[in-house]
Parts: structure tokens; sequence; C-alpha cells
């Protein structure tokens, strides 16, 4: 009978041990998930903004192409010269002060 009282006396030990243990799985767990939450969050934000600005960068991409493209046709009239001539007196410029 002894015997029985000692190993129930073990149980009970070994059963709180595994209920803190348990208790403490619980609060890892949760704290993984709130973690877990914020930086899915996080990374759905930073997501969109990469989005928005790939768009934004296609955009200025196509517009340059459709510039280029005009230019090598000839097709920017008067603006195209005084573009040429604005940037030929700068290059001047810059070459004179280097040297």
């Amino acid at each position: 009978m002894q015997a029985l009282t000692a190993a129930q006396g073990r149980l009970r030990t070994d059963l709180s041990r595994i209920n803190a243990l348990i208790a403490d799985n619980a609060s890892a767990r949760a704290a993984l998930e709130e973690s877990h939450l914020a930086l899915s969050g996080q990374a759905g934000r930073e997501l969109a903004q990469m989005e928005e600005e790939a768009t934004r960068l296609k955009s200025a991409v196509e517009q340059g192409a459709r510039d280029k493209a005009d230019i090598l046709a000839g097709g920017c009239g008067a603006l195209c010269g005084a573009v040429v001539v604005v940037t030929c007196v700068l290059m001047s410029l810059l070459l004179y002060s280097v040297a």
C-alpha cells in the first residue's frame, strides 16, 4: 500500500510538471501567433508599397521609351532643338570650367 501511495505522489508531481509545461507552451504559442500576425501585416503593407513603386517605375520607363521614340522619329519639333542647344551650352560651360 505504501508503494501505491508513493507512486500516486510521483504521478501528481509529474502531472503538475506537465501542466506547467502546457501553460508555458500556451503562452509561448500566443506570443508567437501575435508576432506572426504583426509581421504578416507589415509584410503586406511593404508588398503593397513595392507594387505601387513598381507600377510607377514601369510607367516612367514606358514614358521614357515613348519620348525616345518621338525624339528618334523627329516628332518633338522645336522643343528638341531647344533641348539640344541648351545641352550643348551646358556641356561647353562644363568643359571650360574643368579645363
